[in-house]
């Protein structure tokens, strides 16, 4: 019977070790992310890893990640993280990684001179991935060219971003005019343009602005700068209620558009209720991918229908992924721009009758919403609208 109770004990913690949660790369939030529960279990999968191994930085590394996505909104989380930050200051200390996770993980004003001491450590023999974004995010809000510019070079040689995410930005780049201004939110419609222009050379002479970066004196200072204009003298007095912070933005891109004078346009995906752009919304044409700013009423139509025959690359909607490689689950739902972009074409055409073109388009975006990386949520909404374009 003894024995038998001691057997029946091993299985017991062998079922235990069987269930026992593996640590794991936790990816960024932009690639993936996880649930609230997920990210408390690697948080004491890394525990036992850095208890066992003090040195090991790529254990701090992703227990700072695990740690800074199940803490970022909650009330306790700014503590818990800077508990954390001073334990790898002790077991990693002036490392890329402890530096690094500092800033990252509290982004602050205070915690600014870690990331200048992470990039000064950077280290070359690895990878950085999606590192790179919060590089370029600092140097961008300080209007330091060089370190951003070198930034965006490394970020695309490295070849870390995905190719089809890197096609849809090339795509909105397509649509805009030469020396446009392109304003937009969100590290999927702006890390890649950063990436494009610096590292393969394309569309420099456009200006991409961080919409949510204007609120920073010091990058709306930069962006006035870099177009040739002197910044507006305002006072912030005249934003101190709810209603009048709502045009805080708004005022300031009008002005940046007036005085400078270059056509303006926004991303698509940029204008939520929450954006800070709501009073933008009813001067704004869709071109194609891209939404531009007009105080007078055009056929905007001619445009879409230039940028859809002769700019935008759409091949690669219908092509086969060649290469297996990492995505952006954040990146998946630009697709729909497509869909809800360009199908309006598809009846204009018959309009026009161009009858081919029609079928050309509609057939395009029908093969292209099968391959679509969407939610099904989001997929039977595109083929709803695809149908009412193509008549069905």
């Amino acid at each position: 019977m003894k024995r038998l109770i001691v057997w029946a004990l091993s299985l017991v913690a062998l079922g235990m070790n069987a269930q026992e949660v593996k640590p794991e790369r936790i990816p960024w939030i932009v690639e993936r992310a996880e649930s609230s529960e997920w990210y408390e279990n690697q948080i004491k999968a890394w525990e036992k890893v850095v208890a066992n191994e003090p040195a090991n930085e790529n254990a701090w590394y992703n227990l700072s990640r695990a740690t800074r996505y199940a803490t970022m909104d909650t009330p306790e989380g700014y503590e818990k993280r800077k508990l954390l930050n001073e334990r790898m200051r002790k077991a990693i200390p002036n490392t890329y990684t402890y530096h690094f996770c500092a800033y990252d993980t509290m982004n602050d004003s205070v915690s600014q001179a870690h990331i200048e001491r992470a990039y000064q450590l950077m280290p070359a023999n690895r990878t950085f991935g999606e590192e790179y974004g919060t590089f370029i995010a600092y140097f961008w809000q300080k209007g330091r060219d060089k370190e951003l510019k070198e930034m965006g070079r490394k970020y695309y040689e490295e070849q870390q971003i995905p190719t089809a995410l890197l096609r849809y930005n090339y795509n909105e780049l397509q649509c805009l005019p030469p020396n446009a201004l392109y304003i937009g939110l969100g590290d999927a419609i702006l890390l890649p343009k950063i990436a494009l222009q610096q590292g393969l050379g394309v569309h420099q002479d456009k200006v991409v602005i961080c919409a949510s970066f204007l609120y920073l004196p010091e990058y709306y200072q930069y962006v006035c700068r870099e177009l040739g204009i002197e910044p507006e003298t305002f006072s912030m007095a005249d934003y101190q209620t709810a209603d009048t912070w709502e045009n805080y933005l708004p005022d300031r891109i009008e002005y940046i558009m007036k005085k400078s004078g270059r056509p303006t346009y926004f991303s698509p995906s940029s204008l939520s209720e929450d954006s800070g752009l709501s009073r933008l919304k009813k001067k704004l044409y869709n071109e194609g991918l891209v939404l531009r700013y007009s105080d007078i009423p055009y056929d905007n139509y001619v445009r879409v229908r230039e940028n859809v025959e002769r700019n935008i690359r759409l091949d690669y909607l219908i092509e086969p992924q060649f290469v297996a490689e990492k995505e952006w689950q954040s990146a998946n739902a630009l697709t729909y721009n497509y869909f809800v972009l360009l199908a309006p074409l598809i009846g204009k055409y018959r309009e026009w009758h161009d009858v081919e073109r029609s079928e050309w388009l509609a057939n395009l975006l029908t093969k292209a919403l099968e391959q679509a990386k969407m939610s099904d949520a989001m997929k039977n909404n595109c083929q709803k609208y695809l149908n009412i374009n193509i008549g069905e």
